[in-house]
Protein backbone atom coordinates (compact mmCIF):
# COMPACT_ATOMS: atom_id res chain seq x y z
CA UNK A 1 0.00 0.00 0.00
CA UNK A 2 2.92 2.20 0.99
CA UNK A 3 4.53 1.60 -2.12
CA UNK A 4 1.30 2.28 -4.38
CA UNK A 5 0.49 5.33 -2.64
CA UNK A 6 4.92 6.39 -2.70
CA UNK A 7 4.05 5.92 -6.87
CA UNK A 8 0.92 7.08 -7.34
CA UNK A 9 2.19 10.35 -6.21
CA UNK A 10 5.64 10.55 -7.39
CA UNK A 11 3.77 10.02 -11.29
CA UNK A 12 1.50 13.23 -10.31
CA UNK A 13 4.84 15.11 -8.86
CA UNK A 14 6.42 13.59 -12.65
CA UNK A 15 3.34 14.76 -14.74
CA UNK A 16 2.40 18.11 -12.71
CA UNK A 17 6.21 19.70 -13.09
CA UNK A 18 6.69 18.50 -16.62
CA UNK A 19 3.59 20.21 -17.17
CA UNK A 20 4.63 23.65 -15.62
CA UNK A 21 7.92 23.31 -17.46
CA UNK A 22 5.86 23.82 -20.85
CA UNK A 23 5.08 27.08 -20.09
CA UNK A 24 7.91 29.54 -21.48
CA UNK A 25 7.77 33.23 -21.65
CA UNK A 26 10.36 35.89 -22.63
CA UNK A 27 7.72 38.42 -21.42
CA UNK A 28 5.63 36.98 -18.47
CA UNK A 29 6.48 34.99 -15.62
CA UNK A 30 4.72 33.73 -12.20
CA UNK A 31 4.94 33.93 -8.43
CA UNK A 32 2.69 30.29 -8.79
CA UNK A 33 2.86 28.88 -11.51
CA UNK A 34 0.77 25.62 -10.68
CA UNK A 35 -2.53 27.95 -9.96
CA UNK A 36 -1.35 30.89 -12.28
CA UNK A 37 -1.17 33.59 -9.48
CA UNK A 38 0.53 36.57 -9.51
CA UNK A 39 1.59 37.13 -13.30
CA UNK A 40 4.71 39.30 -14.21
CA UNK A 41 5.31 41.81 -16.89
CA UNK A 42 8.64 42.64 -18.67
CA UNK A 43 9.04 44.60 -22.02
CA UNK A 44 12.17 46.39 -23.48
CA UNK A 45 12.85 49.00 -25.98
CA UNK A 46 14.84 51.61 -27.57
CA UNK A 47 13.31 55.36 -28.67
CA UNK A 48 14.40 57.36 -30.70
CA UNK A 49 17.68 59.42 -29.41
CA UNK A 50 18.72 56.20 -27.81
CA UNK A 51 16.36 56.22 -24.80
CA UNK A 52 16.65 52.64 -23.20
CA UNK A 53 13.51 51.83 -21.32
CA UNK A 54 11.81 49.16 -19.72
CA UNK A 55 8.12 48.38 -18.83
CA UNK A 56 6.98 46.23 -16.14
CA UNK A 57 3.28 45.18 -13.99
CA UNK A 58 2.24 48.39 -12.03
CA UNK A 59 2.76 47.61 -8.25
CA UNK A 60 2.07 49.78 -4.74
CA UNK A 61 5.25 51.44 -4.88
CA UNK A 62 3.98 53.81 -8.57
CA UNK A 63 0.90 54.93 -6.91
CA UNK A 64 1.94 58.33 -6.20
CA UNK A 65 3.63 58.50 -9.43
CA UNK A 66 0.08 57.47 -10.80
CA UNK A 67 -2.36 59.87 -8.80
CA UNK A 68 0.28 62.57 -10.00
CA UNK A 69 -0.36 61.68 -13.62
CA UNK A 70 -3.94 60.99 -13.73
CA UNK A 71 -4.44 64.32 -11.57
CA UNK A 72 -2.90 66.66 -14.41
CA UNK A 73 -4.99 68.68 -16.46
CA UNK A 74 -2.04 68.80 -19.29
CA UNK A 75 -1.15 64.99 -18.74
CA UNK A 76 -4.68 63.85 -19.42
CA UNK A 77 -6.08 65.82 -21.82
CA UNK A 78 -5.60 63.24 -24.52
CA UNK A 79 -5.69 60.28 -22.34
CA UNK A 80 -9.46 58.67 -21.08
CA UNK A 81 -12.05 61.00 -20.39
CA UNK A 82 -9.93 64.26 -20.99
CA UNK A 83 -9.91 65.44 -18.06
CA UNK A 84 -7.91 64.84 -14.79
CA UNK A 85 -8.89 61.90 -12.39
CA UNK A 86 -10.25 62.23 -8.83
CA UNK A 87 -7.48 60.62 -6.26
CA UNK A 88 -9.90 58.12 -4.68
CA UNK A 89 -11.27 57.15 -7.50
CA UNK A 90 -7.30 56.29 -8.94
CA UNK A 91 -6.52 54.67 -5.87
CA UNK A 92 -9.71 52.52 -6.14
CA UNK A 93 -8.68 51.57 -10.20
CA UNK A 94 -5.14 51.15 -8.63
CA UNK A 95 -6.65 48.54 -6.18
CA UNK A 96 -9.03 46.82 -7.84
CA UNK A 97 -8.32 46.41 -11.04
CA UNK A 98 -4.83 47.36 -12.07
CA UNK A 99 -2.89 45.41 -9.74
CA UNK A 100 -5.93 42.51 -8.89
CA UNK A 101 -5.08 41.36 -12.68
CA UNK A 102 -1.87 40.41 -12.10
CA UNK A 103 -2.81 39.57 -8.84
CA UNK A 104 -5.82 36.89 -10.09
CA UNK A 105 -2.64 35.83 -13.50
CA UNK A 106 -3.99 37.87 -15.94
CA UNK A 107 -1.73 39.52 -18.56
CA UNK A 108 -3.70 43.20 -19.07
CA UNK A 109 -3.15 45.07 -15.99
CA UNK A 110 -1.42 48.12 -15.93
CA UNK A 111 2.43 48.88 -16.92
CA UNK A 112 4.84 51.61 -15.79
CA UNK A 113 7.35 52.10 -18.21
CA UNK A 114 10.74 53.56 -16.63
CA UNK A 115 14.18 54.36 -18.49
CA UNK A 116 16.54 51.16 -18.20
CA UNK A 117 19.31 53.35 -17.11
CA UNK A 118 18.15 55.99 -14.25
CA UNK A 119 15.03 53.46 -12.92
CA UNK A 120 12.90 56.87 -13.48
CA UNK A 121 9.43 56.47 -14.54
CA UNK A 122 8.66 57.73 -17.90
CA UNK A 123 4.75 56.26 -18.85
CA UNK A 124 1.71 54.32 -17.57
CA UNK A 125 0.33 52.15 -19.95
CA UNK A 126 -2.84 49.71 -20.36
CA UNK A 127 -3.84 46.90 -22.30
CA UNK A 128 -7.51 46.15 -21.01
CA UNK A 129 -10.53 44.06 -21.99
CA UNK A 130 -11.72 46.14 -25.46
CA UNK A 131 -15.21 46.67 -26.88
CA UNK A 132 -15.39 43.26 -28.49
CA UNK A 133 -15.24 39.52 -27.36
CA UNK A 134 -10.97 39.02 -27.65
CA UNK A 135 -9.72 42.13 -28.24
CA UNK A 136 -7.64 44.30 -25.99
CA UNK A 137 -7.91 47.95 -26.16
CA UNK A 138 -4.59 50.08 -25.75
CA UNK A 139 -4.55 53.09 -23.88
CA UNK A 140 -1.33 55.46 -22.30
CA UNK A 141 0.40 58.41 -21.17
CA UNK A 142 3.75 59.90 -21.08
CA UNK A 143 5.61 61.83 -17.79
CA UNK A 144 8.26 62.18 -16.40
CA UNK A 145 8.37 61.45 -12.94
CA UNK A 146 10.76 64.33 -11.75
CA UNK A 147 8.20 66.86 -13.95
CA UNK A 148 8.03 70.01 -11.89
CA UNK A 149 4.88 70.84 -13.60
CA UNK A 150 5.91 73.97 -15.58
CA UNK A 151 5.20 73.91 -19.69
CA UNK A 152 5.38 70.66 -21.19
CA UNK A 153 7.10 67.38 -19.63
CA UNK A 154 10.75 66.88 -21.72
CA UNK A 155 9.48 63.15 -22.23
CA UNK A 156 7.08 64.32 -24.49
CA UNK A 157 8.21 64.40 -28.33
CA UNK A 158 11.02 61.38 -27.77
CA UNK A 159 9.40 59.11 -29.87
CA UNK A 160 8.54 56.90 -26.56
CA UNK A 161 4.91 56.18 -27.23
CA UNK A 162 5.97 54.82 -30.86
CA UNK A 163 8.06 53.23 -29.71
CA UNK A 164 6.61 50.95 -26.49
CA UNK A 165 3.23 50.86 -29.21
CA UNK A 166 5.51 49.11 -31.30
CA UNK A 167 6.59 46.68 -28.74
CA UNK A 168 3.06 46.35 -27.95
CA UNK A 169 2.01 45.09 -31.10
CA UNK A 170 4.93 43.04 -32.42
CA UNK A 171 5.88 41.16 -29.11
CA UNK A 172 3.08 41.62 -26.14
CA UNK A 173 0.41 41.10 -27.69
CA UNK A 174 1.39 37.89 -29.76
CA UNK A 175 3.12 36.38 -27.19
CA UNK A 176 -0.61 37.08 -25.18
CA UNK A 177 -2.04 35.22 -28.35
CA UNK A 178 -0.25 32.74 -28.09
CA UNK A 179 -0.17 31.90 -24.52
CA UNK A 180 -4.21 31.90 -24.63
CA UNK A 181 -4.52 29.54 -27.52
CA UNK A 182 -1.41 27.07 -27.74
CA UNK A 183 -2.71 23.62 -26.52
CA UNK A 184 1.03 22.94 -25.29
CA UNK A 185 0.45 25.58 -22.74
CA UNK A 186 -0.66 24.45 -19.53
CA UNK A 187 -4.07 24.52 -18.94
CA UNK A 188 -4.13 26.84 -16.21
CA UNK A 189 -2.12 29.29 -18.16
CA UNK A 190 -4.01 29.53 -20.96
CA UNK A 191 -7.06 29.70 -19.11
CA UNK A 192 -5.50 32.80 -17.28
CA UNK A 193 -5.08 34.46 -20.41
CA UNK A 194 -8.09 34.14 -22.25
CA UNK A 195 -9.28 37.23 -20.38
CA UNK A 196 -10.69 39.34 -22.77
CA UNK A 197 -13.93 39.08 -22.40
CA UNK A 198 -13.36 35.10 -21.65
CA UNK A 199 -11.35 35.09 -25.01
CA UNK A 200 -8.27 34.73 -26.25
CA UNK A 201 -6.69 37.89 -27.97
CA UNK A 202 -7.21 38.66 -31.53
CA UNK A 203 -7.92 42.11 -31.54
CA UNK A 204 -6.30 45.41 -30.65
CA UNK A 205 -8.39 48.46 -29.82
CA UNK A 206 -6.99 51.91 -29.26
CA UNK A 207 -8.85 55.30 -29.38
CA UNK A 208 -7.13 58.82 -30.42
CA UNK A 209 -8.72 61.86 -30.40
CA UNK A 210 -9.53 64.29 -33.47
CA UNK A 211 -7.28 67.04 -33.02
CA UNK A 212 -4.35 65.07 -31.79
CA UNK A 213 -3.26 64.17 -35.54
CA UNK A 214 -0.14 62.83 -34.07
CA UNK A 215 -1.71 60.25 -31.76
CA UNK A 216 -3.63 59.08 -34.95
CA UNK A 217 -1.32 59.24 -37.16
CA UNK A 218 1.01 56.81 -35.48
CA UNK A 219 -2.04 54.04 -35.10
CA UNK A 220 -2.34 54.09 -38.82
CA UNK A 221 1.06 53.58 -39.82
CA UNK A 222 1.26 50.48 -37.39
CA UNK A 223 -1.24 49.44 -39.12
CA UNK A 224 -4.83 50.14 -36.98
CA UNK A 225 -7.48 50.79 -38.99
CA UNK A 226 -11.54 52.59 -38.60
CA UNK A 227 -13.11 50.56 -36.35
CA UNK A 228 -16.48 49.29 -37.10
CA UNK A 229 -17.74 48.16 -33.83
CA UNK A 230 -21.00 49.81 -32.02
CA UNK A 231 -21.58 51.66 -35.26
CA UNK A 232 -24.97 53.59 -35.20
CA UNK A 233 -25.12 52.49 -39.43
CA UNK A 234 -22.51 51.77 -41.97
CA UNK A 235 -23.84 55.41 -43.67
CA UNK A 236 -21.24 58.44 -43.43
CA UNK A 237 -23.08 61.59 -41.75
CA UNK A 238 -20.60 63.89 -42.15
CA UNK A 239 -18.00 64.53 -44.79
CA UNK A 240 -15.68 67.24 -44.98
CA UNK A 241 -13.45 66.23 -47.19
CA UNK A 242 -11.14 69.12 -49.05
CA UNK A 243 -11.98 71.46 -46.37
CA UNK A 244 -9.34 73.84 -44.82
CA UNK A 245 -10.24 74.02 -40.73
CA UNK A 246 -8.00 74.45 -37.67
CA UNK A 247 -8.44 72.22 -35.12
CA UNK A 248 -10.45 74.36 -33.24
CA UNK A 249 -12.91 74.66 -36.25
CA UNK A 250 -12.70 71.09 -36.65
CA UNK A 251 -13.19 70.24 -33.42
CA UNK A 252 -16.32 72.55 -33.11
CA UNK A 253 -17.56 71.11 -36.52
CA UNK A 254 -17.30 67.22 -35.22
CA UNK A 255 -19.15 68.14 -31.33
CA UNK A 256 -22.21 69.86 -32.94
CA UNK A 257 -22.93 66.94 -34.96
CA UNK A 258 -24.08 65.38 -31.36
CA UNK A 259 -25.81 68.24 -29.74
CA UNK A 260 -29.30 69.41 -30.79
CA UNK A 261 -28.51 72.73 -32.28
CA UNK A 262 -28.47 69.96 -36.01
CA UNK A 263 -31.51 68.79 -37.24
CA UNK A 264 -30.93 65.44 -36.17
CA UNK A 265 -27.94 64.94 -33.24
CA UNK A 266 -25.73 61.88 -33.12
CA UNK A 267 -26.69 59.07 -30.60
CA UNK A 268 -23.97 59.20 -27.98
CA UNK A 269 -24.32 55.68 -26.99
CA UNK A 270 -22.92 54.58 -30.67
CA UNK A 271 -20.42 55.40 -33.11
CA UNK A 272 -20.86 57.06 -36.13
CA UNK A 273 -19.05 57.35 -39.71
CA UNK A 274 -17.51 60.73 -40.63
CA UNK A 275 -15.22 61.20 -43.67
CA UNK A 276 -12.17 63.65 -42.84
CA UNK A 277 -10.79 66.50 -44.34
CA UNK A 278 -8.41 64.16 -46.61
CA UNK A 279 -10.98 61.69 -47.42
CA UNK A 280 -9.71 59.42 -44.63
CA UNK A 281 -13.21 57.87 -42.79
CA UNK A 282 -13.06 57.49 -39.22
CA UNK A 283 -15.61 55.72 -36.18
CA UNK A 284 -16.20 59.03 -34.38
CA UNK A 285 -17.99 59.30 -30.75
CA UNK A 286 -18.44 61.43 -27.72
CA UNK A 287 -18.71 60.46 -24.21
CA UNK A 288 -22.11 60.79 -22.80
CA UNK A 289 -20.77 62.14 -19.65
CA UNK A 290 -17.49 64.27 -20.78
CA UNK A 291 -18.55 65.28 -23.96
CA UNK A 292 -14.67 63.82 -25.11
CA UNK A 293 -14.23 62.81 -28.62
CA UNK A 294 -12.85 60.08 -30.29
CA UNK A 295 -12.00 58.34 -33.24
CA UNK A 296 -12.12 54.34 -32.85
CA UNK A 297 -9.30 52.06 -34.71
CA UNK A 298 -8.84 48.73 -34.28
CA UNK A 299 -5.81 46.12 -35.40
CA UNK A 300 -5.98 42.16 -36.12
CA UNK A 301 -3.35 40.52 -33.69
Amino acid sequence: MFRLSFYLFLTFFVFTATHANDFKSDIFSYDNLAEAKGCHVLLKGIAKHGLEWIARDINETDLPYVIKAFGNATITKSFGYGAPIPEEKIRKKFVDCWIKRFQDGHPHGALILLDAVTHERLGFYVAGEGDSLGASEIAGLVMEESWDKSDQPKSWRQGITTSILNVLIKEWAPEVKRLGTDPIVPDQIRKAFQCFNDKPLTLLEATASPINLASWHILTTFGFETSHVNLASETIVASYEGMLLESNQWEELLNSLFTSLGDNPLDKEKRHLIKGINGTIFALSQHPQFNVLKFHFERPV
